[in-house]
């Protein structure tokens, strides 16, 4: 047995006339979000075709899963991004919770944010924050001098595929020196610190500034 959840694809801000280019490929999914270290699960997706002609807002969808896979204490989210060859053109920067939880089963309206030539999205250019030890960590802890920081924005859309480097700051600590906690926006050549969980960032209602990075201490 199957159940449908159905809803409309819709421009952020409601942006009057807005158009799909013709030949665009609408991709919406169904995830299973609940495990913050991993990648999500799809458990439905359907991709509309886009025609020869320009196509208007709002666009509907139904999304076919199996009730059996999804969990009353798990998350679940839908998302979807418009797509013209390798070019993004439309996606959906917040996360829209469904199903469980006390959100919505059907008539889901997910919001989508145009993205520039350059493939960004507006406003997105610096991302900020600090990096914090564990609550588990000694307060005497700090990074050792000749020590490397090194803090990295990555895109962890693909499960079957590594993340790509976005965005990479390196803080170096002198010979003399030991940088305490917490560190402003930025391991050594013998590991010592390392975050343990995924700390997300930019789209589907995650922070875009302000981002506080743990560490763990690494025990050899």
């Amino acid at each position: 047995m199957s159940f449908i959840l159905s809803g409309q694809v819709v421009p952020s801000g409601n942006i009057e006339h807005a158009k799909i280019a013709p030949n665009s490929r609408v991709h919406i999914q169904l995830l299973d979000v609940s495990l913050m270290d991993a990648p999500s699960v799809t458990l439905a997706e359907q991709i509309i075709h886009v025609g020869q002609e320009p196509f208007s807002f709002p666009i509907s969808f139904n999304l076919t899963y199996d009730p059996s896979r999804v969990l009353i204490s798990n998350s679940y989210s839908v998302s979807a991004r418009v797509s013209k060859g390798d070019d993004l053109e439309w996606v959906s920067t917040s996360r829209h919770s469904v199903l469980t939880q006390g959100n919505p089963t059907n008539g889901v309206s997910i919001s989508v944010d145009n993205v520039s030539k350059n493939g960004t999205l507006p406003g997105l250019t610096k991302l900020s924050g600090r990096i914090v030890s564990s609550p588990s960590t000694p307060a005497s802890k700090a990074i050792a001098p000749n020590s490397r920081i090194i803090v990295q924005l990555l895109d962890v859309s693909l499960m079957d595929a590594h993340s790509v480097t976005l965005a990479e700051q390196k803080i170096l600590t002198a010979q003399d020196q030991s940088r305490s906690f917490p560190i402003s926006r930025s391991v050594s050549r013998s590991l010592t610190w390392i975050t343990t969980s995924t700390h997300s960032v930019l789209t589907r209602g995650e922070p875009k500034d302000g981002v506080e990075v743990t560490l763990d201490v690494v025990q050899h």
